[in-house]
């Protein structure tokens, strides 16, 4: 399955996740939400695949990546999906659940050009939900009482007086009968979106180069919210000896920011009764429902920020000494940063009679905390690959490959925390009162070898053969079970092509029987990155010590080892037929 990148850019996403659902056969795309610049929640290819991740490879320009919405969607070629086993075995370990190809734009051999796209829109909610009227509310949450205890009568929440005259009441007394449109107050009709591409492209014989800069922002339903990212691909292609010698430099950078409230209002203003008041009538921020207040906690709760920004390239020579044979040198770098703040604040609501009151917190927003994170991770892909490739006869194709793999990726995170701030204007960790900090960290380390190779063969395009094997090393396993082999093979007949066929079938343009095995290693089976290695777990604990109590470290052993853990392994046998 493939498709084309102009035919994603056609429906107009933010992320090229989102734009992949229902776009390619065998994948299925969910979302979970459509917050601006969410991505998809999960991608399957064939569905699941282990009990484990069944996240499928993401593979941009032949170098894998950690996310497919690191890629703009102007800047892609085309898509392509490798769904069987052993079309999939080349790219080893974590192709067990799918490969996902994805070829972005390259220069061409022209003049320089720019071109600029903008467009501006507004994304509008297809349908929102009607809630019930105050009189029938109080119908029912006395017949929900009624029900429990039929003895007690029917008016047991609210009274008769109120039931018929909650609406006539208030008109003339707000505070007391108040009538709040929660989804009203908090959402907006429209959210409005923008986003700006300029590329340049062009090219001779010697240099070809395709830049593309973009700048992309979506608003939300609501006050407070945003996503905004700019994004930037250079594609270099450098021919230093015709036929003989020549490079590739490819650069790409991202960065992005997630601003939005503390407090998400989606739910509660659809379970938030209209009988609970959002502001008082002398504009003073009401209790609500038992300090309960939508309103107040999305426009004075807090806000939360988040920006990463991710740096990407991709080098390359490659030598020809004679025709056919061709060697490959390929490394990889990206750095991965992200950066959060929540900075959640102490909301307060003042009394209907007198504003400059406080009657007390919003519930759940009594004190005002600050709590920070930092990730930042990196990883080299390094690949040298030879390859050949001949015609004999006229008639019989071959095609020869191997290469060797290495990928290393480090990554630590940071988190940080003060809670009851006096100074509750200043978002800084050393604004906050030492007695009341935390802070954590973590860090990993993995690295993978692979050696791999495959052998095609076609004989007048009629009869297709491919073997393929991988050789994969990985860190999370103990040494005596650190390398898994895992070979593949296909074949295919194109019918058509056969004389008797098309003089017993000349309606038939095209007709293909084929069929693949494979075996597939998935190193995936956990969160631990090293499974056959005994983990502690550290802590701080009080004690009671000569009669005062001291902090002290402790340390448990809370994973154990399982030395002999090693690949799971997934096979798959295809039978299929084209035609057309």
């Amino acid at each position: 399955a493939s498709v084309k990148g102009d035919d994603l850019v056609t429906k107009k996403t933010t992320t090229l996740s989102t734009a992949l659902q229902g776009s390619l056969s065998g994948v299925l795309v969910q979302r979970s939400g459509s917050a601006p610049g969410a991505s998809a929640s999960s991608i399957r290819v064939r569905g699941i695949t282990t009990m484990g991740n069944s996240n499928p490879l993401i593979i941009v320009d032949g170098v894998q990546t950690d996310d497919i919405d690191y890629v703009n969607s102007n800047d892609v070629e085309s898509i392509s999906v490798l769904k069987d086993a052993a079309a999939a075995s080349i790219y080893g370990a974590k192709a067990a659940a799918g490969v996902i190809l994805i070829t972005t734009k390259r220069g061409s051999k022209s003049d320089m050009s720019i071109s600029y796209n903008g467009e501006f829109g507004w994304e509008i909610p297809t349908e929102q939900p009607e809630m019930v009227g105050v009189t029938r509310f109080l119908e029912m949450y006395n017949e929900l009482s009624y029900n429990d205890n039929p003895g007690a009568g029917f008016y047991q929440q609210y009274t008769a007086d109120q039931v018929k005259n909650w609406v006539k009441n208030n008109a003339v007394d707000p505070d007391n009968y108040p009538i709040t449109d929660w989804k009203d107050m908090i959402l907006k009709d429209n959210a409005p979106r923008m986003s700006h591409v300029v590329s340049v492209n062009g090219g001779n014989d010697a240099v070809r180069t395709k830049v593309s800069l973009s700048y992309d922002e979506v608003g939300a339903l609501y006050n407070g919210r945003k996503f905004q990212r700019f994004m930037l691909r250079a594609n270099n292609d450098f021919t230093i000896i015709k036929d003989i010698l020549s490079a590739s430099l490819d650069v790409n950078i991202r960065r992005a920011h997630n601003q939005r409230p503390v407090y998400d209002p989606f739910s509660d203003i659809r379970k938030m009764p209209a009988i609970y008041p959002a502001i008082w009538e002398n504009g003073g921020i009401a209790e609500g429902k038992a300090g309960a207040n939508p309103y107040g906690y999305l426009n004075y709760g807090g806000t939360y920020n988040a920006w990463s920004t991710q740096l990407g390239g991709k080098a390359s020579i490659k030598l020809t000494p004679v025709k056919g044979l061709s060697f490959e040198a390929i490394v990889s770098p990206f750095i991965n940063y992200t950066k959060s703040k929540q900075f959640k604040q102490a909301a307060s609501w003042v009394l209907k009679d007198d504003p400059s009151v406080t009657g007390g917190f919003l519930d759940g927003y009594s004190t005002t905390d600050l709590s920070e994170g930092r990730n930042d991770n990196w990883h080299i892909t390094s690949q040298v690959i030879a390859n050949y490739a001949a015609t004999f006869a006229g008639k019989h194709d071959l095609n020869v490959m191997a290469g060797y793999e290495n990928y290393l990726m480090n990554s630590e995170t940071l988190s940080a925390a003060r809670t009851q701030y006096e100074l509750t204007e200043y978002p800084y960790l050393n604004v906050g009162p030492e007695d009341y900090q935390t802070n954590a960290g973590s860090g990993s380390e993995f690295t993978s070898n692979s050696f791999f190779g495959r052998v095609m063969y076609s004989y007048d395009d009629r009869y297709l053969v491919q073997a393929n094997v991988r050789h994969d090393g990985s860190s999370r396993f103990a040494r005596k079970y650190r390398w898994g082999t895992f070979p593949s093979a296909s074949a295919g007949w194109v019918i058509s092509k056969e004389k008797w066929m098309q003089s017993a079938a000349p309606y038939l343009s095209f007709m293909k029987l084929r069929a693949s095995w494979g075996m597939l290693g998935n190193e995936r089976i956990g969160d631990n990155y090293f499974p056959f290695m005994a983990l502690l777990t550290f802590n701080d604990a009080l004690f009671y010590e000569n009669g005062a109590i001291v902090s002290d470290k402790t340390a448990a052993q809370r994973v154990l080892a399982v030395e002999d853990i090693t690949w799971e392994t997934n096979s798959n046998l295809n039978v299929g037929v084209e035609f057309g």
